[in-house]
This record gives C-alpha cells, structure tokens and sequence, in this order.
C-alpha cells in the first residue's frame, strides 16, 4: 500500500467506510505491530479526503513492548527511570527485582496492573488517535498473551516468576486495564480480538 498510496488514495478513501491500515514490514509498522507515524500519515490523509471514513490504527498487543519501540529508545520508557512502574519484573531468585523480557524478538513485558501501565496505554491511544485523526484504535494479541502457567509466548517464565496470581488474574487484570483506558478516551473507540475481554 506504502508504495502504491498516492496513485490510491483518493480511490481507498472513497471506497471504504471503515479502513484499519497496517502491515508486517519495518517501513509500515514499529514497535510490537505499533503502527508507525508513516501509516498514521495516510490514515489522516483518507480522512481529509473523505471525513465520513472509520480509521483505526493498529497495535499487536498492550501487554509487551519492544526493545526497538521509539518509547524504549527515547527513554520514555525506562526499566531504570522514566515509568520503571510499567515493566513487570521477576518476584524471586536472581532475577529477583530485574524487568521480564522475552527474546526473539527482544521484548520487555509490562505490568498490566501497574497505574504507570494504565496511564501510558491512556497517552498511547490519545496521542495515536490525534496523529491519525482516527475514530479509535484496534489492539490485537490478547489471546494468547498467557498460556497456561507461562507468560507471553512460550518461555521458561513461570507463574511463580509474577506477582501474586497474576497470571490467574490475567483476565480480570485485561479488562480493568481496558476499562481505565476507555474511561478517559471520550468517544475515541476501542476494538481487540478476544472472546473474554470488554469491548465496542
């Protein structure tokens, strides 16, 4: 689409009335599927040629965040200083104290019960939603962000490696971080793919 964008545009805009961009190469998406500042471009642009268009940025999931995320290199997010709050962190052993990360690719997980994590999600889709002037936004991966007793996708981290029940929680956690989000967006909409989470 990138490629191919200004010869379509006019003709995309016109078509659709509800237009969700996003795609798998670095040149379109960032972060953990975050959509990059190029598609919210376009998006903003479908939207000036035809203001009745539903547009909603894309992000895989709210529960991770990639060490190549713009936030984690700028140091809006820091394990070690700014929102060190939002990042889950090991409960025992040597790692006692030290922020979960998965690899491949190298990804921190954030602690879906932290305020800071709320608080962030909030400035995420605020700020997302304004660059795009979007309708809202579309948060994937929920699903299988816990499976069984391991964390994210499969790992050596276990249940006892988190905070008390909180994978047994994971649901109830979800859906309250989704529910603070939604009470201080106003109209700003919000979809995911999930079975058991809230949702418009």
């Amino acid at each position: 689409l990138t490629a191919d964008f200004n010869s379509y545009k006019t003709a995309i805009a016109k078509m659709f009335s509800w237009i969700n961009l996003n795609a798998g190469s670095s040149g379109e998406v960032n972060a953990f599927g975050q959509t990059s500042s190029l598609v919210l471009d376009q998006m903003k642009e479908l939207k000036t040629i035809n203001p009745n268009d539903q547009t909603y940025p894309y992000r895989f999931t709210i529960s991770k965040t990639r060490a190549i995320d713009p936030d984690i290199v700028s140091k809006k997010l820091d394990p070690k200083g700014n929102n060190k709050d939002c990042f889950l962190r090991y409960q025992q052993g040597a790692n006692s104290g030290k922020p979960i990360t998965l690899s491949n690719p190298s990804t921190y997980m954030m602690d879906v019960t932290s305020q800071c994590w709320k608080d962030y999600m909030v400035s995420y889709v605020e700020d997302t939603t304004a660059k795009a002037n979007s309708n809202g936004v579309i948060l994937d991966g929920l699903a299988r962000d816990l499976q069984g007793t391991n964390i994210g996708y499969p790992t050596t981290i276990t249940a006892a490696d988190l905070p008390t029940d909180y994978a047994k929680k994971w649901v109830t956690n979800i859906n309250d971080l989704l529910t603070y989000v939604k009470s201080k967006v106003g109209e700003k909409k919000i979809y995911w793919v999930s079975p058991s989470c809230i949702g418009d």
